[in-house]
């Protein structure tokens, strides 16, 4: 079994394992406004990589994952365990906590962006972590295939509205 760290500053010579996010990079953090951002990142000692990151703008004693920005979220890399996301939510949580935040808000990426199992392994973890669900927003992707798109569509009236 992997040993992991949970560190809030991160050396710059570890690599990441997770699709890394640009709401969630530092430089875009900066430009979000607020008191503070706090990086929150669970490294895989074993492998010298980043398995895990979620990154916070305080404004007040609010925590705001992302505060301005389209989405922030838990960044992870799908192959770790739930029990290892969950450790990490729980750190991210107590050390927010003992930085005097008195909650969290999270809007996470879209579903798509990830696996199924991905997806209901994040949920079934903030769900533990006694995170409640405020508000859903729909989310519509083209698929980008071999096939033209206007061959794709089936409703002679979508076909008649793009082709003009």
């Amino acid at each position: 079994m992997a040993n992991y760290q949970f560190l809030t500053n991160l050396p710059s010579n570890i690599a990441f394992s997770l699709e890394e996010y640009f709401f969630n990079s530092p430089q875009h953090l900066q430009q979000q406004g607020g008191d503070a951002v706090i990086s929150c990142y669970f490294v895989n000692e074993d492998a010298i990589c980043v398995v895990a990151r979620w990154c916070f703008v305080l404004k007040e004693t609010t925590a705001f994952s992302p505060y301005r920005a389209t989405f922030g979220g838990i960044e992870f890399d799908p192959s770790i365990s739930q029990e290892t996301l969950h450790t990490f939510v729980n750190l991210a949580v107590q050390h927010l906590q003992e930085k005097g935040v008195k909650s969290i808000f999270l809007n996470s990426y879209p579903a798509g962006y990830i696996s199924e199992v991905a997806h209901q392994k994040l949920q079934q973890v903030l769900v533990n972590a006694h995170f409640r669900l405020l508000r859903t927003e729909h989310n519509y992707e083209i698929l980008v295939t071999e096939k033209a798109f206007l061959s794709q569509l089936n409703n002679k009236r979508s076909k008649q509205l793009l082709t003009k």
